[in-house]
């Protein structure tokens, strides 16, 4: 049975999994990152969901191969990073306003999953990449409300889009903090959001810009260790009894910290993935130069369930415990230490090298940490 283009789309839109949001997302220029990279922080709040790492191989010369991280019960995928060293955080998604897409042959509609596999296989720069979903919203493709946060190794930028409106920011600050909240020109109304839902992320936004200025003070640079703790913090850390959402919560599931590499983009970048709540899972470093040899447990979920099981016995409010910190520093130490031996090796030429070098240490350090996670859970 043929079904009319419209009612394909709001078929599609009904489907897309709205709850699967982003919690709290962040950028951190190069000139306020400690390690003068780019920054792109992103974590989900929902109900515990089977999550795994897909590899997407191009499927032509036009394409670029990338890193995604996707739920694998419905499809759903909120960030990713591809090998120009484009990276994107989805943040946030309001109601449609429209009954249907009235779709030309040929178009399919914008979700979120869809419009981050655009900028995956086809963004050379973040500029080009969120000029894509433009034209895709003056073609009215966007069904319902969506923030994207979308960086490349030198430039950020903020893109916010309605069913009948969209906003860009290019960010010229030296950070910025999205938790579900529309804030560019005519955007705010037209998100559909409820005053609950903006105070919520309102407060969020607070507690990050609060450890994030903490960190900056005295203009010093925000390292990836403070970026984590950062994304640790919950509301009763705070110890106000007007906060009571914050970037870690009952309900968070994942977080993910892209670094993104100037030079060397394609094997250089790293994710810091906590594939569990981040208050209490470790961040593995996942260089981009080893996604060609992924781990079989890591890309097929064995860490995230390690992680669930954690959530399911730690109270929301328990404290960081100090051995995650403390296992963390030496693995992120000890990762940092080979990025730079293998910079030297793309150096000389030898990339290959390079790649394998990045291959066994994350082999490795992924044994590692999955022996401290279950001797800690």
């Amino acid at each position: 049975m043929k079904f009319p283009i419209t009612l394909f789309a709001a078929a599609l839109c009904a489907a897309a999994p709205l709850a699967s949001r982003a919690d709290i997302s962040w950028i951190i220029k190069p000139a306020a990152s400690g390690s003068g990279r780019m920054q792109l922080f992103t974590s989900r709040a929902d109900k515990p969901r089977p999550r795994t790492i897909l590899i997407d191989a191009p499927k032509n010369e036009k394409q670029f191969k990338s890193m995604r991280f996707r739920d694998s019960s419905n499809g759903f995928t909120g960030a990713g990073i591809n090998t120009n060293g484009v990276a994107v955080a989805f943040s946030g998604a309001g109601p449609t306003t429209d009954k249907a897409l009235k779709l030309k042959k040929g178009q399919r509609p914008y979700n979120a999953t869809y419009a981050i596999d655009q900028i995956l296989r086809h963004g050379k720069t973040a500029k080009q990449s969120v000029d894509m979903l433009r034209k895709a919203a003056r073609e009215g493709l966007f069904p319902y409300s969506m923030i994207f946060l979308v960086v490349d190794p030198g430039q950020a930028l903020i893109f916010e889009v309605s069913p009948r409106h969209q906003a860009t920011y290019t960010l010229g600050l030296s950070y910025a903090v999205y938790s579900n909240v529309w804030k560019l020109p005519g955007m705010e109304d037209a998100s559909g959001r409820t005053p609950k839902n903006l105070s919520a992320g309102a407060q969020r936004e607070w507690v990050a810009k609060t450890g994030i200025m903490r960190a900056r003070q005295g203009d010093r640079k925000v390292s990836v260790a403070e970026a984590i703790a950062v994304s640790r913090l919950n509301a009763a850390d705070m110890k106000r009894e007007d906060i009571t959402s914050a970037p870690s919560s009952k309900n968070s599931i994942d977080a993910y910290l892209f670094e993104i590499d100037p030079k060397h983009p394609a094997v250089l970048s790293c994710v810091y993935a906590a594939l569990g709540p981040q208050r209490h899972t470790v961040y593995l470093p996942i260089p981009l130069g080893a996604m060609d040899e992924l781990p079989d447990g890591l890309a097929a979920g064995e860490y995230a369930a390690i992680g669930d099981g954690i959530a399911k016995k730690s109270a929301p409010d328990t404290p960081v415990s100090g051995e995650i910190i403390e296992f963390e520093r030496g693995l992120h130490q000890e990762f940092n230490d080979i990025r730079f031996k293998a910079a030297q090796l793309i150096d000389e030429n030898k990339t290959d090298e390079a790649k394998s070098l990045l291959v066994d240490t994350l082999r490795r350090q992924y044994q590692e940490v999955l022996k401290f996670m279950q001797e800690h859970k």
